[in-house]
């Protein structure tokens, strides 16, 4: 349980900070840039500020559900 602590601070952190700044993001938020640093793709508020905390929530599960449903997993020790 004390391997989970730290990566679900992390995604807490992310959630909260991201629900801190919403109301004071603009509706386009620049996602990517060009080599001369302008910004060339564009994502709504909620994608660009909640898509990163989720795909760390995702990440966090698969790597810790993957041992426990991988059929070989007494050859992981």
């Amino acid at each position: 349980m004390k391997k989970w602590i730290l990566p679900l601070g992390l995604i807490v952190t992310a959630v909260v900070i991201s629900i801190s700044v919403y109301g004071r993001m603009p509706d386009q938020i620049p996602i990517h840039w060009n080599a001369y640093g302008e910004p060339d793709n564009y994502a709504s508020k909620p994608i660009a500020l909640f898509l990163l905390p989720a795909f760390m929530l995702v990440t966090l599960l698969i790597v810790k559900l993957i041992p426990i449903i991988d059929p070989r997993r007494e050859n992981l020790k």
